[in-house]
């Protein structure tokens, strides 16, 4: 679970002065975005890795298999983790219908790898910041900024709409299925064949 059931937003600043593996292959419901502060990260998204230095940001969307490795010291990274669904308006407006509702129904997604830019990047810091204080309304604050952050990603062409939405690839389904299994025998011997 990320954040609570009043507030589905949780962050995760990661710093470290070695080099090693941070979170293994997995995926949740959620989208997570990942942004780089010092040091190197080699992230995989649906099986494309991408490296990340300073001021990288990447977008984990909502199902997308995923693991990140530090892979360059000292390591700094933070990632938010957060239902999609908590942008929504409670009218259903312009806004909610063309750019809300196509990312919840898997009709538009994020580029995993964002253009660089100072302006997201502030963006992305800004977030952590009220959400280390936890001062007065951070909360309102957080759920703006991220659609401050969506309406930035949008003007900048950094979202796409997918072919089939409905139908999710057979081999990423199949991939969750088998880490779903280890994850949950992780304890026993699990055989070749027995995953196969």
């Amino acid at each position: 679970k990320h954040g609570s059931p009043m507030y589905s937003f949780e962050k995760y600043d990661i710093v470290s002065d070695r080099s090693k593996q941070f979170a293994t292959s997995h995926w949740h419901d959620e989208t997570e975005v990942v942004y780089v502060t010092s040091g190197c990260i080699n992230i995989t998204i649906n099986h494309k890795t991408f490296i990340g230095k300073p001021g990288d940001i990447f977008i984990i969307n909502s199902g997308e298999i995923h693991e990140i490795y530090g892979s360059g010291t000292p390591l700094q990274y933070s990632a938010f983790v957060f239902d999609f669904d908590m942008l929504s308006f409670r009218k259903d407006d312009y806004a909610q219908q063309s750019f809300i509702e196509p990312v919840l129904k898997g009709r538009m997604q994020f580029f995993n790898g964002v253009k660089k830019s100072e302006k997201a990047f502030a963006m992305l810091q800004y977030i952590n910041e009220i959400n280390t204080q936890k001062n007065g309304c951070y909360m309102l604050c957080t759920k703006t900024a991220l659609l401050q952050f969506l309406a930035f990603l949008i003007e900048e062409n950094q979202m796409v709409l997918t072919q089939n939405p409905s139908s999710n690839d057979k081999n990423q389904q199949l991939l969750k299925s088998i880490l779903a299994y280890i994850n949950e025998n992780f304890r026993e011997k699990i055989p070749l064949a027995e995953i196969a």
